[in-house]
């Protein structure tokens, strides 16, 4: 958390940016164009993977050692996913095979990544609306006509995306306005996702998704809620 701390104000470099946004579009836009779900791992690991081979000098030292603290914090954390997997029978061994897996590498390495940069409150802002644009993205198949869903269910599937997205950009607002209340709404949150994935009482459901659900509310809602009233006053308002 010190690290985070001392670490407001930095800069991301311009490369990270345009790679992490072109992450989250081409993460939301898979379900109609599946090929776009290979660029996202491709544009998440790319730029790391270029600075520590000595191909890409964008960054200083800072640079390298936030990539090297969120590079260790993922390998925590999928080693965990592990341990937990082998421990727990009743746990599938799918998820370290399949879109879980996928996705526990690389959500804690961007959460990781841009906390580092920026801070608790405008760290989680900025996620925030991450998530809400990956939410708004999918509208525009729909309104384009180049998909629709069965069952004359497209008026509710695209109220929902706008809605869900509209909620969290009110929440980015208030982390950033309110950091402490921000907090903890994201882990009465994290509290809430998991005791509903926990009711799911199929057997298929509880062994894969219930997991699934639980190990991505620890890493947004729980991590952000917990590094923003960690964090309480001492963080200062950021230069932009």
């Amino acid at each position: 958390m010190n690290e985070i701390m001392n670490s407001i104000g930095q800069r991301m470099p311009s490369v990270d940016w345009i790679a992490f946004g072109l992450a989250v579009i081409c993460s939301a836009l898979t379900p109609f164009v599946y090929h776009l779900g290979l660029i996202v791992p491709v544009a998440v690991f790319l730029p790391s993977i270029l600075r520590e081979l000595g191909l890409l000098n964008d960054g200083d030292e800072f640079t390298r050692r936030v990539m090297h603290r969120a590079g260790f914090h993922t390998l925590l954390v999928v080693a965990l996913l592990v341990f937990a997997i082998w421990s727990f029978k009743w746990l599938s061994h799918d998820m370290l095979t399949g879109e879980t897996l996928r996705k526990i590498i690389m959500y804690p390495f961007v959460v990781s990544y841009i906390l580092q940069y920026w801070g608790a409150r405008d760290g989680a802002f900025r996620i925030l609306l991450g998530i809400a644009l990956w939410a708004t993205l999918p509208i525009f198949p729909y309104l384009t006509s180049l998909y629709e869903v069965p069952g004359g269910q497209t008026g509710v599937v695209f109220g929902s995306l706008l809605g869900s997205s509209v909620v969290i950009i009110a929440l980015a607002y208030l982390v950033r306005r309110w950091p402490r209340a921000g907090g903890v709404l994201l882990l009465a949150m994290f509290v809430a996702s998991i005791a509903g994935s926990l009711r799911v009482t199929e057997a298929t459901m509880a062994r894969v998704a219930v997991p699934s659900m639980i190990l991505q509310a620890c890493i947004f809602p729980g991590t952000l809620g917990l590094a923003l009233l960690l964090s309480g006053r001492r963080e200062v308002e950021p230069v932009n």
